[in-house]
């Protein structure tokens, strides 16, 4: 298998069956383009931020005239208030410096915004020539090559990513130092310390019983919630065989139905749940604590067309248990509800079950209704089409959220102060 294509002046990603490439494939399978010297180089395809910051680098160390990249989503929002852009510098390790840019905006953001924040940023990484940089943070894969591009021509010697699934990884180095390994940062600690407590919640539910959706706009909620009060946050989809990528939101939302539909079949067809792909999510759950206080992860519905249906399929329950919370998207109501909770206590898993919401009419606007019962939040929730954006569902369901994230927020609370 092959990570990448590359053909005149053209570089693509390619899929992964697994779903995801380790990044050794860096030094495993090099990528060689000191033939595009002095020629422009595309860098396109479904790659992790650490693919294109390498791309970047590499087309840059070796003389390409210039990279062009395609935004695979375009938004239409100029909000930038929540969000940030910056370099900061080591105090104790001069020249190394961290690279962060967070998108925090509910809807997707302009390209115009986006480069608003970006160069300033540019500019200082040409004036201060970092010895070593890594770049973090929520933006674009195309931003990550363009920083890459920037700082390996400003004379960076290191360049490392810092992401939640694989830490801290070498993508560029001028010395003989091993692409993709992880390498911990002393001089990192300052800008990301390790939270003292941290909650990871799961979203659960059958196939198309609108969780995704719903995982997606309790993040929506909670964004400006977190970031006032300085806490970290993150989502991820575990989804491994049939994931819902930004990408296919977006096909849907611009009215490409049919044509988001293909590509998720295809996508689904030719990725089967492995034990490979199964410990891989299993070490990213695990190591999410390390960065944030609050984790939203939208679960695998499993496998209702096995006999019997398994909605927690053998092996999968180890997902289940890196989760400290979860919200069960009962399309079917008590009928529903009453087969999850078999099968989690089963696993010794139900007294973690702490949201129920039965759905119905996702076609309907956008409602959701919550109460408390004990130790449950309980309700209803309808609209969760996966055509709704980001914006709809906020206004909706952010005041009704607001007890259930005063709960969270007390326990982590509580929790911190008994450390």
């Amino acid at each position: 298998m092959v990570w990448f294509i590359q053909r005149d002046d053209i570089i693509e990603f390619q899929d992964n069956p697994e779903g995801f490439w380790a990044p050794q494939v860096m030094s495993q399978h090099p990528l060689r383009l000191e033939a595009m010297r002095g020629r422009p180089i595309s860098i396109r395809g479904k790659g992790a931020v650490w693919m294109y910051a390498h791309a970047g680098a590499m087309a840059q160390a070796a003389g390409a005239a210039s990279i062009h990249l395609k935004e695979l989503i375009r938004g239409n929002s100029s909000d930038i208030r929540q969000c940030l852009c910056k370099l900061e510098e080591s105090r104790q390790h001069p020249g190394c410096y961290l690279w962060q840019m967070q998108l925090n905006s509910v809807q997707d953001l302009k390209p115009e915004a986006i480069e608003s924040l970006l160069e300033p940023t540019l500019k200082e990484i040409r004036e201060k020539r970092p010895r070593e940089l890594c770049l973090t943070g929520k933006a674009p894969v195309t931003v990550y090559a363009r920083v890459a591009w920037e700082a390996v021509a400003a004379g960076c010697q290191h360049l490392y990513c810092l992401t939640p699934i694989h830490d801290c990884i070498l993508v560029y180095s001028t010395s003989d130092s091993q692409l993709g390994e992880r390498l911990p940062l002393p001089w990192l600690e300052q800008f990301v310390p390790q939270p003292q407590k941290s909650m990871i919640l799961g979203v659960i539910g059958d196939p198309n019983s609108g969780k995704s959706v719903f995982a997606r706009a309790l993040y929506a909620c909670l964004l400006s919630r977190v970031i006032s009060q300085q806490r970290r946050l993150w989502i991820l989809d575990c989804d491994g065989q049939s994931p819902t990528p930004a990408w296919y939101l977006s096909l849907l939302q611009e009215g490409h139905v049919e044509l988001a539909r293909q590509y998720r079949d295809i996508l689904k067809e030719r990725r089967r749940w492995t034990p490979t792909m199964e410990d891989h999510f299993v070490r990213i759950l695990q190591g999410l604590r390390r960065f944030f206080e609050l984790v939203i992860t939208d679960q695998p519905g499993g496998d209702l067309g096995a006999d019997p249906p398994q909605r927690i399929p053998p092996g999968r329950e180890r997902f289940f248990q890196q989760l400290d919370e979860l919200i069960l998207v009962a399309r079917e109501g008590e009928v529903t509800w009453k087969l999850w909770h078999d099968e989690l206590a089963r696993h010794g898993l139900a007294h973690r079950l702490r949201v129920i919401l039965y759905g119905s009419h996702p076609e309907a606007p956008p409602t959701l209704q919550l109460t408390r019962q004990g130790d449950l939040w309980i309700g209803t929730v309808q609209g969760l089409e996966r055509t709704r954006t980001k914006q709809e569902l906020v206004q909706a369901f952010q005041p009704v959220l607001e007890p259930l994230w005063e709960d969270w927020r007390q326990r982590l609370r509580s929790c911190v102060a008994e450390v």
